[in-house]
């Protein structure tokens, strides 16, 4: 499974410079890399030690394909270095018509997890963000294979732009963010086994983005906390402070 994520990172980077050389105009590459002391999904702990989280992202004409992966840099859950998992997601992003203040998103997101015991499984998704102050989005999340249930998220953030300037493509912005998560008793019932719809985590944000030309290293700050006493009870965890250093490169 590790030498098909180089496979996929290569077809695309070949897609790529097949479109350029066609004179694509409108096409976007991608490529990240996220460093964290944790990994925390959706207000759970999945790693309390160090992981890398490599990405790379392809889009054109509201169109866009991604790859991500987590890697465990300890032997926390016996994977040092190891791929536990990879995200395969297709996604298509406009606004609606006559409605310039509304946009949207619609995707399928395909989630693998090898080296480990998991069963693979996937996610419809489908988002509306509005135009406004904070920018307030509401997505819902709809396993269709391995995980009954939905899981809804408000999610809403600021950015500072340029809050320093060194020159024109040298500069720094601040981000704040913060999320809001809800799961069907179905889906609660999957995950926590507590069987009943409730508001699952809350989490806040805050990064500091360093841009030099294409490139981007951003320091942050998260904190994560599981709502519900039930679900709480069930994982035994009352909240997440984690950091994290993310590098991102543009073409």
């Amino acid at each position: 499974m590790k030498n098909g994520f180089w496979k996929i990172i290569l077809s695309l980077m070949g897609m790529l410079m097949t479109m350029s050389l066609a004179g694509e105009k409108n096409l976007a590459f991608d490529l990240s890399a996220d460093c964290f002391n944790k990994y925390i999904w959706r207000g759970q702990n999945l790693n309390d030690q160090g992981v890398l989280q490599p990405a790379m992202a392809l889009s054109a004409y509201g169109f866009c394909g991604s790859v991500w992966g987590n890697i465990d840099l300890t032997d926390q859950n016996a994977n040092r270095g190891k791929l536990n998992e990879m995200d395969f997601t297709l996604d298509y992003s406009g606004s609606i018509p006559g409605i310039e203040m509304v946009a949207f998103s619609v995707g399928i997101i395909h989630y693998r997890f090898p080296n480990t015991d998991f069963s693979p499984t996937s996610e419809l998704y489908g988002a509306i963000c509005f135009d406004i102050s904070m920018s307030p989005t509401i997505t819902f999340y709809r396993d269709i294979a391995e995980v009954d249930g939905g899981y809804w998220q408000l999610a809403c953030g600021n950015s500072f732009e340029r809050v320093l300037t060194w020159k024109e493509d040298c500069y720094c912005d601040v981000e704040i963010s913060g999320g809001l998560g809800w799961g069907s008793s179905a889906y609660n019932r999957s995950y926590f086994g507590v069987d009943s719809g409730q508001l699952n985590d809350f989490t806040l944000a805050g990064a500091v983005p360093f841009t030099i030309g294409s490139l981007s290293i951003t320091p942050s700050i998260n904190y994560s906390t599981l709502i519900s006493k039930n679900i709480r009870s069930e994982v035994l965890s009352d909240g997440n402070f984690w950091l994290g250093l993310g590098l991102a490169l543009s073409i």
